[in-house]
């Protein structure tokens, strides 16, 4: 286990360059004590390579090294009485590689590099499970952390989170993540949160027209005239989805239902739904039913197992992905 205690520093420069790490591994949701250390590691342009042929020759730590070796760094950071098991390793650099931040290195061995002149080469594991296979920051992060002034910061930051698909699903994933542990009087939350990560990524052309948490009356005043005007003002008979967003060009129609205690998008349910849909012009486009967790979701399907073939499931504290419900039985 990592314990909980954040790395410490040695100097100015490494506390700068710890909250610049520790605020990009939160916003991409990734945040743990050994990866912040590790990266502080491979920052570091100071401390002589723990390889003595690669110390000579004036290189640093940051210019590659081992996960022994970086552990061995992060330990001291992180007041470790004992060293780091090497089985961590797959706790910290499959995420930061898939991230873009770091990549793989392969430190020559002697023969290799009297040949080549080389230290170092970059992008690949030249062996498989060699001693010699290492990590190095991307030159995209370098660029970010390094070379970043402090008043382009929080732009450069921005602009490398949102720079790739898996970069924007982990933001998502740390922007839901307040809504992990609503309890059943937050249902409001998660309604709005999921319609929120729904409109902000697949539906940006659709407008959230309805929200079921009125504690008294079914439908606020601020969803009323634009009900009306569209004809899905709900009435008696109605299902009272717990959101409704509308595409007007096409008057296409998304429901969700949010399941604090219970309340899932299940077959009959969908059924209704598209019918009530259809029977007022519109073409129903989805039904996401959302849990706060995945504890949650388990404990409710583990239990219902009902939810409806064709629907999504959105889990907040993991929201950047959608899941799509669907049937062997018929090969959907």
């Amino acid at each position: 286990m990592v314990p909980p205690v954040p790395p410490s520093t040695k100097n100015a420069i490494e506390a700068t360059r710890l909250a610049r790490i520790t605020e990009l591994l939160n916003r991409l949701d990734s945040y743990d004590d050994l990866k912040a250390a590790c990266l502080l590691g491979l920052l570091d342009d100071k401390t002589p390579h723990p390889t003595p042929r690669l110390a000579k020759a004036g290189l640093k730590l940051n210019a590659g090294a081992t996960t022994r070796q970086l552990f061995d760094f992060a330990g001291e950071r992180l007041g470790r009485m004992t060293r780091f098991d090497r089985e961590l390793r797959d706790a910290v650099w499959p995420r930061l590689r898939e991230l873009g931040i770091i990549q793989r290195a392969y430190r020559t061995t002697d023969p290799e590099f009297r040949a080549s002149g080389e230290q170092m080469r970059y992008g690949a594991h030249e062996k498989a499970k060699s001693p010699n296979n290492s990590y190095a920051l991307s030159d995209e992060a370098k660029k970010l952390l390094v070379d970043t002034s402090d008043t382009d910061w929080p732009k450069a930051l921005d602009k490398f989170v949102k720079g790739d698909a898996d970069r924007r699903l982990r933001v998502l994933q740390a922007a839901s993540a307040a809504v992990a542990t609503v309890g059943e009087s937050d249902h409001s939350k998660l309604i709005r949160q999921a319609a929120v990560a729904l409109k902000a990524t697949l539906l940006p052309d659709y407008e959230l027209v309805f929200v079921d948490d009125a504690d008294e009356e079914r439908v606020k005043d601020e969803w009323k005239k634009g009900l009306d005007k569209r004809g899905l003002l709900p009435d008696l008979d109605s299902l009272w989805p717990d959101a409704i967003l509308v595409r007007d060009k096409d008057k296409s129609i998304w429901f969700i239902d949010a399941v604090t205690s219970d309340g899932e998008v299940d077959t009959t349910r969908h059924q209704e739904l598209d019918d009530w849909a259809r029977a007022r012009g519109y073409k129903p486009r989805g039904y996401t039913t959302a849990y706060a967790t995945w504890k949650r979701a388990g404990a409710r399907q583990g239990k219902m197992k009902n939810l409806a073939v064709g629907s999504t499931v959105w889990i907040a504290e993991d929201g950047g992905k959608l899941f799509t419900v669907g049937s062997l039985a018929d090969g959907s």
